[in-house]
């Protein structure tokens, strides 16, 4: 009965060594010829080095658009904390908020081509699959339907939009992911394009090492999605809409998330930025900026 053991355990070992070993050639030959060759992405600056940037210390900045983007940016955050005057606080978030689409901008312009860019088989192939999930009525594709859509035609073609798997990740995955998670939203055809290349602007930072930049216009491009009149900032209430896609609990207890409750959720954020939230501000008046949510 042993020996039998014994020789079952060897079979079954030998088997599974030949499965891995043509699983990874199959692997290794499904990766060189069905994915496209994704951008040289560098090893993530260190973290005190980029805090150094972020926080306007820095001796030397990774590109000038960035420098002229601190530079703009800091005396507005020191300037809103200290200001009582609600008008006054949504103009300055207003203004903070079009320096960070301005920067945005620049660098799409400045995006490396081929690496960087959508080519056009790829949209042709993307608007086909689209046409085929998209409601009939709305002409979009609810945001709960995002996961299988990209399931879907990964399947059939790959998906080769050049954006970071951390970025991808965050889009779509069935658990974590932000895009398939804005409750009650549909995607036309060029939302979703919108979306995957503004997430190709903060892949681009990532690939030269700067992850908190990345994440930081990662963030941008789902606020711009909620923030459809573009007006730099939202209420509290506006708010929550973002932050469900976050994957926050926006009604814990089966209530809906009050701003006593936001502020005990973000203790440590809010004392980090004092004067962000005043304390005796009513929930009307509450003005939730960019920089915040970054």
């Amino acid at each position: 009965m042993q020996k039998k053991v014994l020789h079952g355990a060897k079979e079954t070992l030998a088997r599974f060594q030949k499965d891995m070993t043509h699983s990874t050639e199959q692997a290794i030959a499904v990766r060189t010829t069905n994915f496209q060759v994704p951008p040289i992405f560098a090893e993530p600056k260190p973290v005190q080095e980029q805090l150094l940037e972020v926080n306007g210390r820095a001796k030397e900045y990774h590109c000038p658009e960035y420098k002229a983007l601190i530079q703009r940016v800091l005396p507005i955050r020191k300037d809103f904390r200290r200001t009582q005057d609600v008008g006054a606080r949504r103009e300055m978030a207003k203004e903070e908020f079009e320096a960070w689409k301005g920067y945005m901008e620049l660098r799409r312009a400045v995006l490396p081509k081929p690496d960087f860019a959508i080519d056009e088989k790829e949209l042709s192939l993307l608007k086909e699959n689209f046409d085929r999930f998209k409601d009939r009525k709305t002409h979009a594709i609810k945001a709960e339907d995002l996961v299988d859509f990209h399931h879907d035609y990964s399947k059939k073609f790959k998906f080769r939009v050049p954006v970071h798997p951390k970025n991808l990740q965050q889009m779509v995955h069935p658990h974590h992911g932000y895009l398939a998670n804005f409750p009650g939203r549909q995607f036309s055809y060029t939302d979703l394009l919108g979306a995957y290349e503004n997430q190709i602007v903060s892949s681009f930072e990532r690939s030269l090492g700067q992850d908190i930049l990345a994440d930081e216009l990662s963030c941008l491009s789902y606020w711009l999605i909620e923030d459809e009149q573009k007006k730099g900032y939202f209420s509290f209430k506006e708010l929550i809409p973002l932050l469900h896609a976050f994957r926050f609990d926006t009604a814990p207890e089966g209530k809906p998330l009050s701003l006593a409750a936001f502020k005990k959720e973000f203790k440590f954020l809010l004392l980090q930025n004092t004067g962000e939230i005043k304390m005796d501000t009513p929930e009307d008046d509450v003005v939730i900026r960019f920089d915040l949510v970054r």
